[in-house]
């Protein structure tokens, strides 16, 4: 990205502006303000000044603790801008400047804040061509290859100086809850790729966590469509729509018809599954009451229906609806995102689009559209999502190229079909004896549609929502080194894991990563490509937490290699990588299979584990077999009170079991079928930990103890400190981190219930070998016994 030397002076002058109504003056006076903005653009200098001639109004927002905002617009003369403009004196002034095109969309924007005591004061503020900055209402459907459901409805709140927010209402199938709240922050980065694309790298503020994703917008600004095809071992679809934060939303909005498609899946305790589809009109009658006629694929049974909904409106957008779920309204009315977050094993996506807010003919299909898509195929035994390109003439004629990824395998989809646009912006296409088969309408101006082919083959659900994007152009047929990976990774001094099934999408020199490691988990980085040097940023989490840090390498053809640098997890990491072009499994095993070395004061063992993911069948059995060892009939096994794997240990005496051997895991599920899985020992490369208080047999005064130990000789990534009742229950059990050798009892809050009075415990430390040596799940440890101690 280049900095392009085009300057907006933002002049203070007169008071006299403010007595138009742009605000109010503070009691401790004003300070005049000289404001320099500086133009910084994705793209080259040509670029910015052809942009720049388009702008229309400079818009600016005066803010701050104790003062009347102040608001105003002025007009792009050339180059420059003046504005008339007093502030009152205080702290934290926050000044946002925004420039905006004919149709009132941001095109560069930027923000800065200043104390004023008087003093005349210069700013100076870059205004970047971030068309993203704003409020967005969305909703999202997810389906894991596992079986697992998700749905969401929220906002995603992008500021010019980049940081955003997140407040959410989740659904999730996998944890079994329903209304879960969230409201992270984060900061993010924008970049625009060759195809017309933004790639959004956000960093979550809490746990540092890092996720890249590929983002389309329509021409007007106003609908946002995210790249899901990536996303291996899910499906996925999430829309949003541009909302006005400073508009006071309410039932009035919504009067009128709007067209209407949406996805359901429903899973209510005791029933069977159910797949819907289905594409409708909505008539709100402005005052809370909606009247519906429409058509639905319900598990591949065609029919019309009609039904009646009462909703609701906030001010600031959310709308709720009386059969559950909530949405939110675009800042002109034009748009709507419904979703079910709310509701236990009820998932539902629906997208709305104002009915004939202008007329429409066919030549508005002329241009260059993208659209998203999400389904399942024989009536719910294969989901998808989509991504595609449309190129229409004025005619209706329409070549069309994608790329669909059916539960973890990607696929191209070229077509060709003619499309007649109708006065209230209805469309039809040409499907031959199908015809018709779908449900499709344009919007907001010409400038977004939607689509439902569910109506012709009663085992396929389909829904498409598209946005217009002039400036896009081979989203689906990228070069480069776009397909699947298979990603190998060496820490110092260890052996080689993996793999990571991964799928990259380049767009020119930018790429993001989405995919599963080696451990089951998400995998996601971005990054860039020059020439055959490749530089990204990679994340996966360890322990619960975050990994990412900084990855280059070089690229050969079919082969990447080079080094990496990981932070975080359960402890930092670096060492060589390499990859390879291929074929990744379908989807990520169903379970999770590992063997370890366990060192304790009697002695070494091997723990044999096998971890149910979430979402796969029960399983029935579990064997294990491998040198030194008979053939293992593996236990279920609860482990501190919430975890319960397959598990068996054998025991190998003073005798170290061998590094390099590897051990078959033989699975059967309850519907018949069964998984094989390999695991190979690491050598351990950590000795057991010193503990020193309290002794064994001790009497302690305090029902806080403090637990303290050495730290172990080799390479100890975390400690696990486990105390337990005289049952032998464990009721406390932090990880602690390396370099930390004492911990308070429950000085996290986690303990499932105080030390008592009277009571005697039992306490140990794991010290975890996962520098060198991480295992697929499950990692090599040395552990000491403390002994008893009561408390008194």
């Amino acid at each position: 990205m280049k900095k392009i030397a085009l300057y907006i002076s933002i002049l203070s002058i007169l008071f006299v502006f403010l007595s138009c109504g742009a605000g109010g003056v503070s009691s401790k006076g004003s300070s005049q303000i000289n404001v320099t903005a500086t133009f910084k653009d994705f793209n080259a200098a040509a670029g910015v000044k052809a942009a720049s001639s388009t702008l229309l109004n400079i818009r600016y927002t005066v803010s701050g603790p104790g003062m009347t905002t102040i608001k105003g617009i002025a007009p792009v003369l050339g180059n420059m801008v003046e504005i008339k403009l007093d502030v009152p004196n205080g702290t934290q002034r926050l000044f946002v400047i925004e420039a905006l095109d004919a149709l009132d969309n941001v095109k560069y924007a930027g923000s800065a804040k200043k104390d004023l005591d008087g003093t005349p004061a210069s700013i100076e503020i870059i205004l970047s061509y971030n068309p993203l900055v704003g409020t967005w209402g969305y909703v999202r459907i997810q389906h894991e290859n596992g079986g697992d459901w998700e749905s969401t409805a929220g906002k995603i709140i992008l500021n010019a100086d980049g940081t955003g927010s997140n407040p959410q209402v989740r659904n999730d199938f996998d944890d079994n809850l329903a209304n879960e709240q969230y409201a992270g922050t984060f900061t993010y980065s924008v970049e625009r790729s060759q195809d017309g694309s933004l790639l959004f790298k956000g960093i979550n503020d809490e746990n540092g966590e890092v996720n890249f994703h590929r983002i389309f917008l329509s021409d007007d600004f106003k609908l946002m469509l995210f790249d899901y095809t990536v996303e291996l071992d899910e499906q996925n679809m999430l829309i949003a729509v541009r909302m006005d934060p400073a508009k006071i939303y309410s039932n009035a909005d919504t009067i009128g018809e709007y067209f209407k498609i949406g996805y359901a899946y429903e899973a209510a305790a005791g029933a069977a599954a159910k797949y819907n589809s289905d594409s409708s009109i909505f008539t709100f009658d402005g005052i809370g009451s909606i009247s519906v006629i429409g058509k639905a694929n319900s598990d591949g049974g065609i029919h019309d229906f009609t039904n009646s909904h009462t909703y609701s409106f906030r001010p600031d957008g959310l709308v709720t609806f009386d059969n559950g779920g909530m949405g939110y309204l675009s800042g002109d009315n034009k748009l709507f995102v419904r979703s079910i977050p709310d509701i236990m094993n009820a998932f539902r996506f629906r997208f709305g689009i104002k009915k004939g807010d202008r007329i429409y003919s066919t030549t508005d299909l002329a241009g260059t559209w993208v659209l998203a898509s999400f389904g399942d195929g024989n009536n719910g035994s294969s989901f998808f999502s989509h991504l595609g390109m449309w190129t229409c003439n004025s005619s209706g004629n329409c070549n069309i190229s994608g790329r669909r990824q059916v539960n973890g395998i990607i696929s191209s989809t070229p077509d060709n079909r003619t499309f007649s646009v109708a006065p209230d912006g209805s469309f039809g296409a040409s499907f031959a004896a199908n015809m018709p088969s779908y449900v499709a309408a344009m919007g907001s101006n010409g400038n977004v549609f939607l689509m439902n082919r569910s109506f012709g083959d009663s085992t396929l659900r389909r829904i498409s929502i598209g946005a217009r994007c002039s400036g896009c152009s081979n989203i689906a047929e990228l070069t480069g080194i776009t397909g699947k990976w298979l990603i190998y990774r060496t820490p110092q001094g260890g052996t080689e894991r993996g793999p990571a099934c991964v799928y990259i999408t380049q767009t020119g020199n930018l790429f993001i990563t989405k995919g599963y490691s080696e451990f089951g988990l998400d995998f996601n980085a971005g990054g860039s490509i020059n020439g055959d040097q490749v530089q990204f940023e990679s994340g996966f989490k360890e322990c619960d937490k975050e990994a990412h840090g900084p990855v280059t390498g070089v690229v050969n053809g079919n082969a990447m290699n080079g080094t990496y640098t990981l932070y975080g997890g359960c402890g930092n990491d670096s060492g060589t990588w390499r990859a390879v072009k291929g074929e990744c499994p379908s989807s990520e095993p169903l379970t999770q299979a590992s063997v370890r070395i366990a060192l304790y004061s009697d002695g070494y063992r091997l723990d044999f584990y096998v971890d149910q993911q979430p979402g796969a069948p029960v399983i029935n059995s579990v064997t294990v077999s491998g040198p030194d060892i008979d053939s293992l009939n593996l236990n279920l096994e609860c482990q501190l009170p919430v975890y319960c794997p397959w598990h068996r240990t054998v025991f190998f005496g003073t005798a170290k079991p061998n590094s390099g051997n590897t051990y078959t895991f033989n699975i059967n599920y309850n519907n018949g079928t069964s998984e094989t899985l390999t695991d190979t020992v690491s050598d351990i490369g950590v000795g057991m930990p010193v503990l020193l208080s309290p002794q064994d047999g001790a009497i302690l005064n305090t029902t806080t103890p403090n637990f303290v130990w050495q730290p172990s000789t080799g390479c100890a990534a975390w400690y696990h400190l486990v105390v337990s009742d005289s049952n032998g229950n464990a009721i406390w059990w932090p990880q602690i981190s390396n370099g930390n050798t004492s911990a308070i009892y429950n000085f996290d809050g986690t303990a499932i219930k105080p030390l008592e009075v009277g009571n005697s415990y039992m306490w140990g430390v794991n010290a975890i070998d996962d520098c060198l040596n991480q295992n697929d799940g499950h990692d090599n440890l040395a552990g000491a016994f403390g002994g008893t101690f009561t408390v008194q």
